[in-house]
């Protein structure tokens, strides 16, 4: 069975957006246990994500909050700017492509420099920085240091990612 796309009205009657704190309230009590002016959701232990339960499907706030606000389900992914999951502010949140969320990557867990796009060489001994653009991987060198590597590294991710919030055409 396919998820039920509710329409933006619709959530609008079952749920209050403010786009200032990025809180999301119920305006209905949904069961006996939930009460109408409560907070909706709770925090995904896994991901960080707020998740919302309403007619059986697990929503992401984010989309949902995007959704309200707007009048329509967002297009593209969500990018949370400040890189908190559980910020939905309307200022801290903007449509990106899936290159461009993936910017925001942490560290894989078994990273030996703890950076992303930074990387020990055994071959040269040395940190070597790398950066991925359209799924090409380029080569920025070999540093005697971690922060020497980090440093080329993010030079070149603000040179090559430009990214500016990106409004809704119904904002």
């Amino acid at each position: 069975m396919a998820r039920e796309a509710l329409e933006a009205s619709e959530l609008r009657k079952i749920f209050c957006y403010n786009p200032i704190t990025g809180a999301i309230k119920w305006k209905i009590s949904p069961s006996s246990c939930i009460k109408a002016g409560s907070v909706a959701g709770t925090v995904s232990k896994a991901s960080g994500y707020i998740r919302i339960g309403i007619r059986g499907w697990n929503y992401a706030a984010h989309q949902l909050a995007w959704a309200i606000h707007y009048g329509k389900w967002p297009d593209m992914q969500i990018d949370h700017i400040d890189g908190d999951r559980s910020n939905n502010r309307k200022s801290n949140m903007r449509l990106v492509t899936n290159a461009e969320n993936a910017q925001n990557r942490k560290p894989a867990a078994n990273s030996k420099s703890g950076i992303v796009g930074v990387t020990w060489s055994k071959a040269s001994g040395g940190w070597q920085a790398k950066i991925t653009l359209n799924g090409a991987e380029k080569n920025l060198g070999t540093y005697s240091t971690k922060e020497a590597a980090a440093a080329r590294y993010a030079e070149e991710k603000r040179r090559l990612h430009k990214i500016s919030p990106i409004t809704c055409a119904h904002a």
